[in-house]
């Protein structure tokens, strides 16, 4: 099997949470990507780091007309954040996936940046229909 204590499946979000933005919520990011931006080193151990869920308006200001409502954006914290090589991770809220990383708004990933995410909820019913998952 694929799944072991530390590899598991996640559980989308419903059809009901379609209709919540998820913005305030507290959130996970996790992936192995780039530790510092001008180090080229790729983490050999997979990091995580908890992030605010912020407004689209908000994250627009940084990342300008690419945000959409399509995308669901995080806030940094401290020199913690979304970099290189982090694209594809998860955005979990409340043990759910309600993003998917998509890009940084920084080059420097620096802290306090907003990074954006493909937002899971539009998708749901194209998710339902291509593959075995179970929407609720």
């Amino acid at each position: 099997s694929l799944f072991t204590e530390y590899v598991q499946l996640i559980p989308l979000p419903s059809r009901a949470d379609a209709a919540n933005n998820f913005v305030g919520s507290q959130a996970i990011v996790s992936g192995w990507g780039f530790i510092y931006a001008d180090s080229n080193d790729i983490s050999e151990v997979l990091r995580y780091v908890n992030v605010p869920i912020v407004q689209n308006n908000v994250c627009r200001i940084q990342l300008g007309p690419a945000i959409t409502n399509s995308n669901i954006c995080s806030g940094g914290d401290d020199i913690k954040g979304t970099c290189f090589g982090d694209s594809g991770g998860p955005l979990v809220v409340n043990g759910k996936l309600v993003g998917v990383a998509s890009f940084i708004g920084n080059p420097d990933c620096q802290a306090g940046d907003p990074s954006a995410f493909t937002r899971v909820t539009p998708y749901l019913s194209w998710i339902a229909a291509n593959s075995d998952a179970v929407i609720s």
